[in-house]
């Protein structure tokens, strides 16, 4: 039996929102307000945040290993190499 009741939308505030969305909102609130930003030619300031926030909540054994299962899968410019090639070890003596 058909009904007449009419769909009505969600406001905003109840829209079904991701876990990650709602814990890194603060994260994101200040990146966009702080007005300082570091260099970096393959990660944004709010990618480098949230991986750094989650390295330190997942059970990777090492730095390497958390690159290699969770980091380059995302950010398809972050390669084993990015460390050895970045500006910082560019010395003519490496």
């Amino acid at each position: 039996m058909p009904t007449n009741n009419p769909v009505v939308p969600l406001p905003p505030e109840a829209v079904p929102r991701l876990l990650t969305d709602v814990f890194f909102a603060p994260l994101r609130v200040i990146l966009e307000t702080a007005g300082i930003t570091r260099q970096c030619y393959c990660l944004e300031d709010s990618t480098f945040a949230i991986l750094s926030v989650r390295r330190t909540l997942q059970a990777s054994a090492t730095g390497r290993d958390f690159l290699q299962m969770q980091a380059i899968p995302e950010v398809s410019e972050l390669t084993r190499s990015n460390y050895r090639n970045g500006p910082g070890l560019l010395a003519p003596r490496q």
